[in-house]
């Protein structure tokens, strides 16, 4: 648990505290930055971070009678869903037994995705997408009693839902990326450097476009390198960043690789002084196989030090491509992958089995393509489809795997020619499912029955 410098205690009316997940803290590094810039929100009320639901419900235990209001910061994703409800129900408990002042402000993929059922969970304020520019000004106004719809009128729109104390804010301004950081030094939060945010492509099993927007934004180079050698200077040496698609950075659309922008980026991160490493296209900046161009591999090659790329191929059927909106080809994955092993990298490449248009021959073509990307000397990672929030197959139903296919992942996955959290990913799909329906029929709680199969989208991708 980190606490930041306790201001002058008497006068704090409110206790902010911040429940960052293992999955979850690069959200709050950009928000907390953003509070950092507001001394005056600060100063009404004491901040702390908590890891743990373990952590949150100490905290409350031991400081809850001392504040009039806890304001409690969530974000999550849907694959977490069973653990937030845990969440809810516990924070529920101590609505009724420490505070009653307590309110749950929650945003973050789910949230944004399904503000509603996130409000029957016990929510109290959803923010919808973008926070930066909300989070100070939101907190202000709660903390001093300002109407919100007056406090944020000029940059967001806030809907009171069923005329209760419940409300959905959505950002009506887009935040500029250069205007905000993507780290907190006060909190000591440091994550991959984000560079772009937002995706022209709408594929429908992913949320980027759904969140953040079709229109793709760009951190200049500048501020890249400003944060860069800050990071360096902290002894952070390993340089990532965060992009919905790497080698689409400084594109004016985001739907045609821009490679002077990019090589000038990685040449000026190269160039700066002290101890660091570049990797550029792995995660949790992948790349989409129709932006690998020979000159984008090469100025990986000589400016980074990650000898693997990763690419979204997500299907071998060309059928499911056109389905879900990809936008390329299965000959695309193939070329993407030569140019990068023609330049000495090892592709990575990723494919998604159980997406809701694919038929039994659509997946055995999958298969085929998992098999000959690894014949080819590529790695494989395979997933399962898991309908997420806000997204257009939020409500579809995943494709069951047919035996053969199982059969031969379990083998592949178990002579390490693949890797994959596909089965626990399929498991958590099935448990959306379910849940989805049982809210629907029985309405949505904090006290709901549970099971325990969540994992981190996050995770499940890195370890994948």
């Amino acid at each position: 648990m980190h606490k930041d410098v306790t201001i002058d205690k008497h006068a704090h009316k409110a206790l902010t505290i911040v429940l960052a997940l293992d999955e979850n803290w690069y959200s709050f590094a950009p928000l907390l930055a953003s509070l950092e810039k507001n001394a005056d929100v600060l100063r009404l009320t004491d901040v702390v971070i908590c890891k743990t639901l373990k952590e949150y419900m100490m905290e409350i235990r031991r400081r809850g009678n001392l504040y009039d209001k806890i304001l409690v910061l969530l974000s999550f994703f849907t694959t977490q869903i069973s653990e937030i409800t845990l969440i809810f129900r516990e924070t529920n408990l101590m609505r009724r037994h420490l505070n009653e002042n307590i309110l749950l402000i929650c945003g973050g993929p789910h949230p944004s995705g399904d503000p509603i059922k996130t409000l029957k969970l016990g929510a109290d304020v959803v923010v919808r997408g973008e926070g930066e520019y909300i989070l100070p000004p939101l907190l202000r106004a709660i903390i001093i009693g300002e109407p919100l719809r007056e406090s944020l009128r000029n940059i967001a729109e806030v809907i009171c839902i069923d005329n209760s104390n419940k409300f959905v804010i959505s950002p009506s301004v887009m935040v500029n990326l250069d205007e905000v950081s993507p780290y907190s030094s006060k909190w000591n939060l440091h994550p991959p450097i984000e560079i772009s945010r937002g995706c022209p492509f709408g594929c429908k099993y992913c949320e980027v476009s759904y969140i953040f927007g079709k229109k793709m934004r760009h951190r200049s180079v500048d501020s890249i390198e400003r944060i860069a050698k800050h990071y360096i200077a902290r002894g952070l040496t390993d340089l990532r960043f965060i992009s919905s698609n790497s080698f689409a950075y400084g594109s004016r659309n985001g739907v045609r690789p821009n490679p002077q922008k990019v090589i000038k980026l990685l040449r000026r991160l190269h160039a700066l002084n002290g101890e660091k490493r570049i990797f550029f296209g792995t995660f949790p900046s992948e790349v989409r196989p129709d932006f690998v161009m020979p000159e984008l591999v090469d100025a990986v090659v000589k400016y980074c030090n990650n000898r693997k790329i990763a690419v979204g191929a997500q299907s071998g059927s060309e059928r499911v491509l056109r389905a879900i909106g990809r936008g390329h080809d299965v000959d695309c994955v193939y070329s993407a992958v030569d140019i990068i092993r023609e330049r000495g990298l090892i592709p990575v490449v990723d494919v998604i089995f159980g997406l809701p248009p694919e038929s039994p021959e659509d997946q055995m073509a999958t298969l085929d393509l998992v098999k000959n990307l690894i014949s080819s000397g590529a790695e494989v990672r395979v997933h399962y489809f898991m309908p997420l929030a806000g997204t257009p197959y939020a409500y579809a139903t995943p494709k069951p795997l047919l035996d053969a296919v199982r059969k031969e992942l379990r083998r592949l996955t178990g002579s390490g020619k693949v890797r994959g959290a596909w089965e626990l990913q399929e498991r958590i799909s099935w448990y959306l499912v379910r849940w989805r329906e049982h809210t629907s029929s029985e309405g949505v709680n904090g006290g709901a029955h549970t099971e325990q199969v969540t994992i981190s989208f996050h995770e499940s991708k890195r370890n994948a």
